[in-house]
């Protein structure tokens, strides 16, 4: 659509006058001046909303510049190409709808000013500010003799898994109050982690990673695992991830090296792998 206006017309606008750059394009041989670049597409306001997610999934879990595919001059690649665009768009806007699923997500302490520290607040206030069904749900452990611990929920988060430097073990279903299991190793321990359920969990201790079950019983030794350090179990991959000295490693049947910082084979057992499933 081209919009035409008469020099006549154009003298009674007083606006014109004060603008430093030219609002027309190139005058045409009646004297008439052509309007260039019109908008001429209105869109809906659930357009708009549309636009607006899609720019927003995109910038959160788009792939990067999308690909020019009129620049494209093959027919079929562009179509192609053109399908893969629309398919990536249509998964970053379900990645983003999704989110209101995504409720595991850990609670922090907020401070009001810069200079204000969480770790200087404390359980009573803590306590000021929250649910009473949230208070009922604290408690309080002493463990001086045999630490410093470290501890680990299951996914469910009923369980906790206890373990202490110096060799001491402890599960517990800390909502009731009862002791799972208890073990004196008599050894270093350095981390412990829950594996894909509560009925095993994996120790680091002094030499090698070992899997326990529930009752404390001794089911697997990692032996290609020395001196770890840290754990971390994934379980949407099945995998438990150690690090050790500086150098992380990840259980895997292809890679088999044993120098350091190496992905080194060895996965959980078959037949703790078929109970998952069961």
């Amino acid at each position: 659509m081209i919009l035409k206006f008469t020099r006549h017309d154009l003298d009674k606008m007083e606006t014109i006058e004060k603008v430093d750059t030219p609002l027309f394009g190139v005058e045409q041989p009646n004297g008439a001046l052509a309007l260039t670049g019109p908008k001429t597409e209105f869109k809906s306001k659930s357009e708009v909303e549309k636009a607006r997610r899609l720019k927003e999934a995109q910038k959160a879990y788009g792939r990067g510049r999308g690909v020019d595919v009129k620049s494209v001059r093959d027919k079929k690649l562009r179509r192609n190409l053109t399908t893969l665009e629309s398919k990536y768009k249509a998964a970053a806007l379900k990645a983003k709808e999704a989110e209101i699923l995504l409720e595991n997500s850990t609670g922090f302490l907020e401070p009001e000013t810069e200079l204000e520290r969480t770790y200087r607040v404390r359980q009573a206030e803590i306590e000021d500010g929250v649910a009473i069904e949230t208070i009922q749900k604290r408690f309080e452990l002493k463990l001086e003799n045999l630490g410093p611990y470290v501890c680990d929920y299951s996914r469910t988060g009923r369980d906790l898994l206890l373990a202490g430097r110096k060799g001491h073990i402890a599960t517990m279903d800390w909502r009731e109050g009862k002791l799972g299991c208890e073990l004196q190793l008599g050894e270093t321990i350095r981390d412990a982690r829950w594996l894909h359920n509560n009925q095993y969990f994996a120790v680091a201790q002094k030499k090698y990673v070992y899997i326990y079950d529930t009752n404390g019983v001794e089911l697997h030794c990692l032996r290609k695992h020395v001196e770890v350090s840290h754990m971390e179990f994934l379980p949407y991959h099945f995998l438990l991830a150690t690090l050790v000295s500086l150098f992380a490693e990840y259980p895997d049947d292809n890679v088999t090296k044993n120098s350091p910082g190496h992905q080194r084979s060895t996965q959980i057992p078959r037949y703790i792998h078929g109970s998952a499933r069961s």
